[in-house]
């Protein structure tokens, strides 16, 4: 597979420093004991923004605006002025798949986070990852992602979230963000945001002609 450019990215990279510049020694210890039944952070649409929050659909919850946040003035000021298209809701809990446990060993959310990760986005991924290695010397090869074991793709996982943490996003929100900002919410969109599980049930029954009203 040819490498693609990530040329673009390596001033942001540079400039951060020592906390970009930090290493993670992939050959330390690992520890692998989770617990299946537990529940990880879901990732929600950003569907609206208030004054100074991002509103998530379809729970309603709220997270503070990443463009008011010193992340965002930082990535504009190299040139990569993008806006999450989700975000980590800190409210709603899914339970995180089997598959990407087994795919990714450490923490119950990285491993979900990482190892539910499609081929289109390992692959948008791959020039970030390949700067990252640049600091990393030691970090495994992300271009051969299914060749790694689950500690290997753990050590590549950590350090994709330590740079994007610094920035104060996940990996994944920073992975998957668009050019152009959600719209600012309505005052109508906001209470159907924020109505009652109970309430939005029965305004989905009233608009779905084939469901019975109760």
């Amino acid at each position: 597979m040819k490498r693609r450019r990530w040329r673009s990215i390596e001033p942001i990279l540079n400039a951060a420093g020592e906390t970009i510049g930090q290493r993670i020694d992939s050959r330390q210890p690992i520890e692998d004991i989770r617990d299946v039944t537990q529940q990880v952070h879901a990732y929600r649409m950003v569907a609206a923004i208030t004054a100074t929050t991002e509103v998530l659909s379809p729970c309603g919850h709220e997270v503070l605006r990443f463009d008011q946040s010193r992340g965002f003035a930082y990535l504009a000021s190299h040139g990569s002025s993008r806006y999450p298209r989700s975000r980590l809701c800190p409210q709603c809990f899914v339970p995180p798949t089997f598959h990407s446990l087994q795919l990714v060993s450490g923490s119950d959310q990285v491993a979900s986070d990482w190892g539910s990760l499609t081929l289109q986005q390992r692959l948008a991924a791959l020039p970030v990852l390949f700067a990252l290695r640049e600091h990393h010397p030691t970090m495994p090869d992300p271009e051969h992602w299914h060749e790694l074991t689950a500690q290997e793709r753990r050590a590549v996982a950590e350090i994709g979230e330590q740079f994007t943490q610094a920035l104060g996003l996940t990996f994944r929100e920073y992975l998957l963000r668009r050019t152009h900002p959600a719209p600012t919410i309505t005052p109508a969109g906001y209470r159907r945001l924020k109505a009652s599980e109970p309430e939005k049930e029965r305004r989905r029954r009233k608009n779905d002609h084939r469901l019975p009203l109760p």
